[in-house]
């Protein structure tokens, strides 16, 4: 479906093409859409020129998107689990003294088939085992990008990684999944000094609540309601417990602490570190504005798998959007689904065939986003 909000602007003249799409998650990656967009353009137009960045605003392909700007960063392979503590391989960037990881790696969803998902028992320790790795080469900078995790374990494995221990009521170690959240009575920290860790957040909920983790993003990782009901009084356990030590004061609160299951708030309370919003780190790390200062765009193509209300709540569309309105460019919107008011975009287009289930859009959602991208750009002519 194509939603055209001002008719009059279906007579720009593209010459200049700006195209910066958030991954259709576990179905098209930034670079796919990326390549779509371009190759419809050059069918579409002689003499257009186009302007593409891999983005992620901390979710899957976050390392892609930075290894795209800094090309003299090295990856560096790490032996990690998957969230369920299966053995995997996994990476980071490492540029001098700096370093950057991405949580859904190792922590994943996409590391987990659908049916095997358990968040219950998941753990983000191999993202841990990533950033024990980052210290061990001498960074000074951390940046882990927080999205597309497939736990809700309040960070805990991570720090279990990192030598913190988390003690049950007869003061053993505890195994740090979110199961055990519930159990802890005291927890071992430990102390990084002259290290500055970053969390590269992509959502605004804070830890606890009806818009914390667990209740807004329990669910979409397979919790079933009394699983999302334990977990939740987890998480409020183990900030009781770390207030209780004076390790915190209102971390729970602060926006992103919910981020990647609660690994943003085990960033904030255990580790010192400041988050930074996913999508003012990107336009800077591309300097898109001041690419827009420099450049006539005519046009913004931007996109993700389901424009709701959580894409206005710290996504990279809500990014986009503030950066369109801050330049005064005409934004155009792909999305697999849309659900909420479009207003912000001058034209936007839902791609999924209504007449098919779930898993038949998102396995043919290329054929889908060169069908709707060839539809639209008829409305430039």
């Amino acid at each position: 479906m194509f939603y055209l909000k001002f008719a009059l602007n279906s007579y720009l003249k593209l010459k200049n093409i700006l195209i910066i799409p958030d991954k259709f998650k576990e179905s098209l990656s930034s670079a796919e859409i990326i390549d779509l967009c371009v190759k419809a353009l050059n069918e579409n137009y002689d003499n257009v020129k186009t302007f593409s960045y891999l983005i992620s605003d901390g979710g899957d392909g976050f390392l892609d998107a930075i290894a795209h700007n800094k090309e003299e960063a090295i990856r560096i392979p790490v032996d990690s689990v998957n969230a369920l503590g299966e053995p995997i391989q996994s990476e980071i960037l490492v540029q001098g003294g700096t370093a950057f990881i991405e949580v859904a790696k190792s922590s994943g969803l996409q590391q987990i088939p659908l049916k095997n998902r358990k968040p219950v028992h998941s753990s983000s320790y191999g993202t841990g085992l990533e950033l024990k790795k980052a210290i061990e080469l001498g960074a000074k900078h951390i940046y882990i990008g927080l999205g597309g995790s497939a736990t809700n374990d309040g960070g805990i494995g991570m720090l279990g990684a990192l030598g913190f221990q988390f003690l049950d009521l007869n003061n053993k170690p505890l195994t740090p999944i979110a199961a055990n959240l519930i159990h802890i009575e005291r927890i071992v920290v430990k102390e990084f000094t002259g290290i500055q860790f970053y969390g590269i957040c992509d959502v605004e909920n804070p830890l606890l609540g009806k818009s914390g983790a667990t209740s807004v993003y329990g669910p979409q990782k397979g919790l079933h309601k009394n699983e999302v009901i334990a977990l939740e009084k987890g998480l409020n356990k183990l900030n009781q417990v770390a207030e209780n030590q004076l390790i915190t004061s209102n971390q729970k609160t602060n926006i992103g602490a919910g981020a990647a299951g609660g690994i943003g708030y085990g960033l904030l309370t255990f580790l010192n570190a400041k988050l930074l919003k996913g999508g003012e780190f990107m336009i800077e790390l591309n300097a898109l504005d001041e690419l827009a200062n420099s450049v006539n765009i005519d046009l913004v193509i931007t996109g993700e798998g389901h424009f709701d209300a959580q894409s206005l709540q710290g996504k990279w569309v809500s990014h986009v959007i503030d950066f369109c309105k801050r330049h005064e460019l005409s934004l155009l919107g792909f999305f697999g689904r849309i659900s909420k008011d479009i207003d912000d975009f001058d034209y936007a287009y839902e791609i999924a065939n209504p007449n098919w289930e779930l898993e038949r859009n998102m396995s043919d959602a290329s054929d889908l986003l060169s069908l709707a991208l060839k539809k639209a750009l008829k409305n430039f002519r």
